[in-house]
Formats: structure tokens, sequence, C-alpha cells
């Protein structure tokens, strides 16, 4: 979906990828590490959809589900 914005000109600000992100996430495991990466949006200089993603595969990887 992004790539289809910036093919035609209306790319998507990054602060804009990351809420649509955090909105998307609705696995249960998942919320605490959403919460921190929203913390952190807040105190640091911003989380890029590069890191949200990372930090959220790592979480996924972890997963009870996912291990066994």
């Amino acid at each position: 979906m992004f790539n289809i914005f910036e093919k035609e000109g209306e790319a998507m600000a990054e602060e804009s990828k990351v809420r649509f992100l955090f909105r998307k996430v609705e696995h249960l495991g998942l919320r605490s590490s959403i919460e921190a990466l929203k913390a952190l949006e807040t105190t640091d200089t911003g989380v890029t959809y590069t890191t949200a993603a990372n930090h959220i595969a790592t979480a996924v990887s972890e997963l009870p589900e996912v291990i066994s």
C-alpha cells in the first residue's frame, strides 16, 4: 500500500505509517510491545516504520504459539 501511494506521488509521512502499523496489530500478546513503541515515540525523536516493524517482528518470534 505504501508503495502505491509513493508511486502516485502521494507518499505517506513516516509518522502516518507508524500509526497505521500500530492500529493494525491486534494480537493481545503484542500489546505490550506496541505500548512500549508508543511510549518511545513520544519521548524520543520518533520511531521509524522500519524500526517499529523490526521490533514487532522480534516480538512475534518470541510468542509461545510461534515457538511451539
